[in-house]
């Protein structure tokens, strides 16, 4: 009796914005029980919540939402960066030279 083999598991070796779709996909889905406990759990250390007391105390701070695109572009990064894994791909780099724009942009916008 054979068995088939077991669908591997992503690795370090994955890149991750392979799942970008997939992980978009997942967004638009609802959320278990479970990941809205964790995230009510979570909710004392979101910016959102603590940085409308600093305001007053601290820098203009502004809040970009990161797409699943760019996070997996950043998780790929950081994986060829630090474990020299060769997962970076041009879409990759796109993804964060966007990012950085953004972010150049945010920073120019505001009157220092």
């Amino acid at each position: 009796m054979s068995r088939a083999p077991p669908e591997p598991e992503p690795g370090p070796n994955t890149n991750p914005t392979d799942d970008a779709e997939s992980l978009e996909s997942a967004q638009q889905r609802p959320r278990s029980a479970a990941f809205e406990a964790h995230r009510t759990k979570r909710i004392p250390f979101d910016v959102e919540t603590w940085y409308p007391i600093l305001r007053e105390h601290t820098f203009h701070t502004q809040v970009l939402e990161l797409s699943p695109r760019t996070a997996a572009a950043i998780i790929a990064y950081n994986r060829q960066r630090f474990l020299r894994k060769d997962c970076l791909h041009h879409r990759d780099c796109e993804a964060i030279y966007d990012l950085r724009d953004e972010i150049d942009h945010c920073l120019r916008s505001y009157p220092f």
